[in-house]
């Protein structure tokens, strides 16, 4: 890796959680160590994962829905500097109770994914006036992620490939639009001629990519489906119709 390629955000999250391998981990550390910027991004998702801890601890390990009672996780919630600690705690009896499911350790990381994405959403990203195609957008999937094109193109393709990365990528050739919700992402494309390299986590449960409402791309757990066979690296090609 140069000194000027800066880590993703998959691999600096892996570093924190001690996920990377480890001529991986050398090569980030180095370059963390020189790098201003990826020191002040590490020290960011830092904070996060220290504020998702606490989440977790908001609930319990691997009790039934009836275990949460509302005085016990309100209680849990007013811990001091958790400011959105008693929206979590509600949003996450609401989920549990409705979905009627065992609170298990996987299934609260995925509550909190979603409990983040609608406490702090991600905004819109704004055009981009260049006309010269934008920075890719990244998120983290959760138990379903879709990735939903508004329109059909006459021209332009995506180009989706597997890879051990924490997060989904898009990134368009063209400028676009995008809206980030707790299940994934619209991407504004009507009118638009931009092809997409998207890039799917391996280890990503549920991932699909429809264009118009018509499903081209759907992985479950190491099932893969597609409108275009793979091609022998591995990416699929598929047309934007």
């Amino acid at each position: 890796m140069s000194s000027s390629a800066h880590p993703a955000d998959g691999d600096l999250r892996a570093l924190l959680d001690d996920e990377l391998p480890a001529a991986r981990t050398q090569e980030v550390e180095q370059h963390a160590s020189a790098c201003a910027v990826c020191r002040a991004r590490l020290s960011e998702l830092e904070a996060e994962l220290q504020e998702t801890r606490a989440l977790l601890n908001l609930l319990p390990a691997a009790e039934p829905p009836a275990a949460l009672r509302i005085d016990t996780i309100m209680r849990r919630a007013r811990r001091p500097r958790l400011r959105w600690g008693a929206i979590a705690a509600a949003l996450a009896l609401f989920v549990a109770t409705v979905a009627g499911a065992t609170v298990g350790r996987p299934y609260v990381q995925a509550l909190v994914a979603r409990i983040r994405a609608v406490v702090h959403p991600t905004p819109p990203v704004p055009p981009n006036p260049s006309g010269r195609g934008q920075a890719g957008i990244a998120f983290v999937p959760g138990p379903l992620a879709e990735i939903a094109f508004d329109a059909s193109q006459a021209t332009g393709a995506l180009h989706v490939s597997l890879a051990d990365t924490a997060e989904v990528l898009i990134d368009p050739t063209a400028s676009v639009t995008y809206r980030v919700h707790p299940d994934g992402v619209i991407v504004h494309n009507r009118g638009s001629e931009a092809s997409y390299d998207i890039v799917v986590p391996r280890q990503a449960a549920h991932v699909r990519i429809l264009v118009a409402g018509r499903v081209l791309f759907e992985k479950i757990g190491s099932a893969v489906s597609a409108t275009a066979p793979a091609e022998t690296a591995g990416r699929y090609v598929i047309k934007i119709q």
